[in-house]
């Protein structure tokens, strides 16, 4: 039952999607252009183009996006030990969104024909930047709320100034980083769709087989050694899977906000925080309350599309004020 809504909410957004954009189709449309690399149906080649290479690929690109950055502020909030960390506050998806600049000035984008080198990229900058935080946000062997929240406004500034001196430093890197930021997934393909999704499967299989040590961490460093577990290199390796799944997110998507914030609570009050429970149930959650939001940004303005991330924002903004009182 915990399941079935998230599920339910899953069909009927996908479902939703078939619909939501700049050109208008009919569900007769709809259900001729799906059937129509089946063979079932004849529809107009526009038509089937629209479906198949636009609406259906940035739909699950859209999705996995969401379950990275839920996944992501899951596993940093376990690892900070801290309610309010999130990708995008404590500054991993600028550091992210700094390695997209980068590979944009060198003009590396393909490693292969087909496969993007942007998520690597970007993996490296919210690496840099995750490994910077834990830095600097440490105090006495702790993180607290003030400091990690400083912390990541300085990275976030830094990095995002960072981005904005090479943009500038080249007009072609302007162009693009600025239609990236600002289109969402306005762009995304299929080539877009499986760049991220083996990245994001590697994360995930990685949590599953990490969730006990996972529990371990937030009973506190000593008592996780007296357990006999390896804080240490346990810490090095959710930091890297953290930068991935960021990573992974952010060069497809641009800075999106406060999904990795918002979804491991939602998590918590219907599963629990035992991770075996939290982790699959974040990243169905996340992926649905992404889809949802970019159906929206699509939808709710006829013949304009809104950024994604203001939806998002608008969404978390409130939900961070909330935690940020309580805590």
């Amino acid at each position: 039952m915990k399941y079935f809504l998230v599920i339910l909410f899953l069909v009927l957004f996908l479902f939703w999607g078939l619909f939501a954009g700049g050109a208008p189709l009919s569900f007769e449309d709809v259900v001729e252009a799906l059937g129509g690399p089946l063979g079932l149906s004849y529809p107009p080649p526009l038509h089937q183009s629209i479906i198949w290479n636009f609406r259906i690929p940035r739909m699950l690109t859209a999705f996995l996006t969401g379950s990275a950055l839920a996944l992501a502020g899951c596993i940093s909030q376990s690892l900070f030990r801290n309610p309010l960390a999130d990708p995008f506050i404590v500054g991993t998806s600028a550091g992210a969104n700094f390695g997209v600049t980068i590979s944009y000035l060198f003009n590396i984008l393909y490693f292969a024909p087909g496969f993007l080198a942007t998520p690597l990229f970007a993996f490296f900058g919210a690496l840099l930047v995750t490994f910077t935080v834990l830095l600097l946000g440490r105090k006495g062997g702790t993180l607290p709320v003030n400091t990690l929240l400083l912390a990541g406004v300085a990275a976030n500034y830094f990095f995002v100034s960072l981005s904005s001196l090479f943009a500038v430093l080249g007009r072609n890197v302007l162009h693009r980083s600025v239609l990236w930021s600002l289109e969402g997934f306005a762009g995304a393909n299929w080539d877009s769709f499986f760049s991220v999704l083996p990245l994001v499967l590697i994360g995930l299989l990685a949590l599953i087989f990490l969730s006990k040590p996972l529990d371990l961490v937030l009973l506190g460093d000593e008592a996780a050694i007296g357990l006999g577990l390896n804080v240490g290199k346990l810490k090095f390796f959710l930091t890297v899977v953290v930068g991935l799944l960021t990573g992974a997110a952010v060069s497809v998507s641009g800075l999106i906000g406060f999904v990795g914030l918002v979804v491991p609570h939602i998590g918590r009050m219907i599963v629990g925080a035992k991770h075996s429970r939290l982790l699959p149930f974040s990243f169905l959650t996340g992926g649905v309350l992404l889809l949802g939001a970019d159906n929206l940004a699509r939808s709710i303005i006829p013949g304009f599309e809104v950024p994604v991330a203001v939806i998002t924002a608008l969404m978390g903004v409130p939900f961070f004020i909330y935690l940020l009182r309580r805590t």
